[in-house]
């Protein structure tokens, strides 16, 4: 798309990318995996992987025994959102312990932060272009959280919408209005305190 100005003069250009996807939020073999995302393209086996494992009951890698409540919508918060997501993130291959520590050290929020709370993840991850990029594969995308992709990560800021005041709350988008992390349900709305990431060829 070709930008102009009030007075009809070319003043830049424009690239969308739009990803048609089936009703439950797969992108289509042959698609191309492309999307109205970032300046990468979605790397769609990347994403189903990291939709795959943040869909099932799975441990979370700070609990002892067993995973959430139950597979698909419902449940409730364990206050493990963070814990489950990483666990999802290490399983489906997007990052490494070492990959967390790189954006955990980058900063503004600390080592400490990044650790235990969802909001951590967000305030560096935002701060951090690069470093979330080169370390997970992510970049943000300026969409709203209803339009994020099957296998975005959609991290809340604290207190934003009615999640922890302390925490935030982190969750990764199934493609149908569904979000999953230590429990499923319907993503709650695009206000701007909220980031999401999609991982990028």
């Amino acid at each position: 798309m070709v930008l102009f100005d009030a007075d009809g003069e070319e003043i830049g250009e424009k690239t969308i990318r739009i990803t048609v996807t089936d009703p439950d939020g797969r992108v289509p073999e042959g698609s191309g995996g492309a999307s109205n995302t970032g300046d990468g393209e979605l790397d769609s086996a990347v994403a189903e992987a990291l939709a795959a494992e943040a869909g099932i009951c799975s441990p979370s890698r700070t609990a002892t025994t067993g995973g959430r409540c139950q597979d698909g919508t419902g449940g409730y918060s364990t206050g493990d959102c963070w814990g489950f997501v990483w666990g999802a993130l290490r399983r489906a291959g997007v990052a490494t312990e070492a990959d967390g520590n790189r954006l955990g050290a980058a900063g503004p929020c600390s080592e400490g932060v990044f650790n235990r709370s969802a909001y951590g993840f967000r305030c560096n991850a935002d701060a951090n272009p690069s470093v979330l990029l080169s370390s997970f594969g992510m970049e943000r995308a300026d969409i709203p959280p209803t339009q994020a992709p099957r296998g975005a990560i959609i991290a809340w800021d604290r207190g934003c919408m009615g999640y922890s005041s302390e925490h935030g709350h982190i969750e990764v988008s199934m493609g149908n209005g569904i979000a999953c992390s230590d429990f499923c349900d319907t993503i709650v709305g695009d206000p701007e305190c909220a980031s999401v990431y999609i991982p990028v060829e």
